[in-house]
């Protein structure tokens, strides 16, 4: 039987990121997304060279950077049940705000925040259904506010 082309349970596109503290970031992803670690390596040394936490049905892959592969800042979009909930632990776990929570007129609630490494992650939650009519009225009353 032939092996298949990518590993069960990992989407095609999985984000792998350079940090500079690795086990701080894992540590900081089980408390704020409630990730689960899957795998991690470390050198002689105890730095992670190659680490996956899971959140929901996603995996990210993630290492410290250095050498070839400096620290390179990311942005990352997750889906959470409460954004507000998801934020407060980020703010008590020492990450930076960039916004706090706020319905969003696409129909989703957000924040955004950044870690120790300078990664943003953006967190939300889908609140509300709605039409790529209604976005687009929804988004251009939005500029004519924001142009007044």
């Amino acid at each position: 039987m032939p092996v298949k082309h990518k590993p069960e349970g990992y989407n095609t596109v999985i984000p792998y990121i350079m940090v500079s503290d690795a086990a701080k970031l894992i540590a900081d992803l089980k408390t704020i997304f409630g990730a689960t670690q899957m795998d991690v390596h470390t050198d002689e040394s105890g730095q992670i060279r190659h680490g996956e936490v899971k959140i929901g049905d996603s995996v990210i892959m993630l290492a410290e950077g250095g050498g070839p592969y400096p620290v390179a800042p990311v942005s990352i979009f997750v889906y959470v049940p409460d954004v507000d909930a998801c934020y407060q632990r980020a703010m008590d776990q020492g990450l930076t705000s960039v916004t706090e929570p706020k319905d969003q007129f696409y129909g989703d609630r957000s924040a955004c925040f950044k870690d120790h490494s300078g990664n943003t992650w953006y967190a939300a939650t889908h609140v509300e259904d709605v039409t790529p009519e209604e976005m687009q009225r929804r988004m251009e009353a939005m500029a004519q506010k924001e142009a007044a």
